[in-house]
């Protein structure tokens, strides 16, 4: 089970388990807590050509940290980039890209996301 739509805070489980003849039986409670403060969120990616397009979401200025990889590994752009608080419209050149799957990576010290996309 997932709770899709957690709560900020502390928050607690258990499992109420119902067997064929009816009885009931309670797993142990356990506590969750959850912090929804990430540092930054995609709210849109593209890699188009030979730019990469970004749309991000920051709860601070802040420098991030740009990786475009390969399938192989191999590192094809790695850049840092000033985000200001709020929105964010991202724009970089990437000479000589091939039509592929890529992962691209953005992080902070605080954040890391990886997104996979096909460059058209």
């Amino acid at each position: 089970l997932a709770d899709n739509m957690p709560l900020k805070g502390t928050s607690y489980y258990r499992l109420a388990m119902v067997d064929r003849d009816g009885s009931i039986a309670y797993s142990r409670t356990v506590s969750v807590n959850i912090r929804n403060n990430k540092s930054f969120i995609i709210n849109n990616l593209s890699l188009s050509g030979s730019s990469i397009k970004i749309n991000i979401n920051s709860n601070q200025q802040q420098v991030i940290n740009l990786a475009v990889i390969d399938v192989a590994g191999r590192v094809v752009m790695a850049k840092k980039l000033q985000l200001q608080t709020g929105e964010n419209a991202l724009v970089n050149d990437i000479p000589g890209i091939n039509k592929a799957v890529y992962y691209i990576k953005l992080f902070t010290a605080a954040d890391a996301v990886v997104k996979t996309v096909l460059s058209e």
